[in-house]
């Protein structure tokens, strides 16, 4: 048996080169996937602040709207407003009566109202309205 004086242990230059590019398609997809887990959860993040902001601002106009059928006033021009500084945003909500030229108005005058909410953060303004019945406290005789 004819022994080699030039086997060296070790790794070939293509092999040294496979295994690098190796390690850079799965360090670049594990960059990515880190990355967009950070977009994702700023995201998620945001929207909870937002959710939890307009909740607030419900739960104003619900006690306004509360003290104001208690008391037997009328709900129509209610307003409630909330402007914040991170995220900027500016959340309203307003009431307004049901135009006559409704058919709803025939039907539910005095207790029917328009609730317009609007959401206005960074710009993008957001509007959606709701129907908002108040029951009359009179006492029928």
């Amino acid at each position: 048996m004819k022994h080699f004086k030039n086997l060296n242990p070790g790794f070939m230059l293509i092999e040294s080169m496979f295994a690098l590019t190796l390690l850079t398609i799965f360090g670049t997809s594990l960059f990515m996937l880190q990355t967009n887990i950070l977009f994702k959860t700023t995201l998620a993040h945001y929207k909870v602040i937002k959710t939890l902001n307009l909740h607030k601002l419900k739960s104003k106009f619900d006690t306004q709207i509360f003290k104001k059928t208690q008391n037997n006033e009328s709900i129509d021009n209610v307003h409630v407003e909330m402007k914040l500084k991170a995220p900027d945003a500016e959340l309203s909500i307003k009431t307004k009566k049901i135009p006559e030229q409704s058919k709803l108005h025939k039907k539910f005058e005095k207790n029917l109202y328009i609730a317009h909410h609007t959401a206005k953060i960074d710009n993008k303004k957001e509007d959606f309205i709701t129907l908002l019945f108040a029951p009359s406290t009179e006492e029928s005789s």
